[in-house]
């Protein structure tokens, strides 16, 4: 028996190109509804979405705006005479802590499972240097600022002026007297080991006893930053007979 092809009718073909259109015209739909969400929607809060991709740090997915409590900084001195110096102190733990040095960006730490934090070797400028921290957390919240201390570097030994005796021979009619001196800045005094009564205005006095003959003495001032001096002074004491 004999196979002739029977073409399709018109009808048909239309059919099938319209199924072909439709399919492509769905397809370039769903193209452009996709460009469009990425360009609306994902590229103008890209940070929002970096977000969702950190929540391994914060399982909640509640955003932390709460800053850590302020860096406290301890055992800083007021007067030093080195030109560099440690500083410690607390903060939160896991925390970055920035110190600033006249309001300078110096150096940065983390403080450990305990709290503690710790800067080595913070250089100091003459006479005066304001040092401060702050904290900063996982989430870049910053702290207020830690309570800011003044350091005082001073290296220059102090000045010991001896008023009296103003000769080194002494006569007198009673073994006591009374040694007078000033410095040239505030300064705890002694002589021979023994603390001299201090005055506002920098002088000082000790009464101390003499002997008949030569006396030796060693008057040491040391400042607030720890420079010291020693200034040796000796007093030939005769003892006045009554007039």
């Amino acid at each position: 028996m004999a196979y002739y092809y029977k073409p399709k009718s018109i009808k048909q073909l239309n059919k099938v190109l319209y199924k072909k259109i439709a399919k492509s015209v769905g397809l370039s739909a769903i193209l452009i509804a996709f460009f469009y969400f990425w360009m609306v929607t994902v590229i103008p809060n890209i940070n929002i979405v970096w977000d969702v991709f950190k929540r391994d740090k914060n399982p909640s997915g509640v955003i932390d705006s709460i800053p850590p409590r302020k860096p406290i900084l301890i055992e800083i001195p007021e007067y030093t005479n080195k030109d560099k110096i440690d500083i410690k102190g607390y903060a939160e733990v896991g925390s970055t802590v920035k110190l600033y040095i006249n309001s300078r960006d110096a150096q940065e730490t983390i403080a450990d499972n305990d709290g503690n934090l710790a800067f080595s070797d913070i250089p100091l400028q003459k006479q005066s240097t304001e040092v401060y921290a702050v904290s900063i957390d996982d989430n870049d919240n910053t702290s207020e600022p830690s309570d800011k201390v003044k350091i005082i570097y001073d290296n220059k030994e102090p000045e010991i002026e001896i008023m009296k005796p103003n000769s080194s021979n002494v006569e007198e009619l009673v073994n006591s007297y009374r040694i007078n001196g000033k410095t040239n800045e505030v300064c705890a005094v002694t002589v021979n080991s023994k603390i001299a009564q201090l005055m506002f205005d920098n002088t000082f006095s000790i009464l101390v006893q003499l002997n008949e003959g030569g006396n030796n003495f060693k008057i040491e001032a040391i400042d607030k930053a720890g420079n010291k001096v020693v200034k040796d002074l000796a007093i030939n004491f005769s003892k006045k007979g009554p007039d």
